[in-house]
């Protein structure tokens, strides 16, 4: 930074002579031309420095946008596919169900197809 600051320096000193105005040699009148010129310097510094940071995050936030809305969709895509393994399971809870009462017939009806072999055996034997 000392050798940019110094270069701005040595163009303005020039430009100053350029245009007639007195020697280097007066202080006070330099020294407050100086002042004025460093402050615009420094102002315009601060201020193409901020549009660089402006222009970087503008970029940046737009990069981030695209990338969460990537991300939201596979999240949602992987939602869909648990709420479809979810509504599978609970087909599957009452196909199970139902074969368990169906089951539990079949027990009472075979229990009872055997209580009347047994009874047809007994009387018929």
């Amino acid at each position: 930074m000392p050798i940019l600051w110094y270069n701005v320096e040595v163009v303005i000193t020039k430009r100053i002579q350029r245009a007639g105005e007195r020697p280097l040699g007066e202080e006070k009148t330099q020294r407050g031309r100086w002042d004025v010129v460093g402050v615009e310097v420094s102002v315009l510094i601060a201020v193409v420095g901020c549009l660089v940071g402006l222009a970087g995050w503008l970029r940046n936030r737009e990069k981030q946008v695209s990338e969460d809305a990537e991300w939201r969709g596979q999240v949602n895509g992987k939602l869909d596919v648990i709420v479809g393994i979810r509504s599978d399971v609970d087909h599957i809870d009452r196909k199970v169900d139902d074969h368990a009462e169906r089951l539990s017939k079949l027990e009472a009806s075979g229990a009872s197809a055997q209580k009347r072999l047994d009874e047809h055996i007994r009387g018929g034997g």
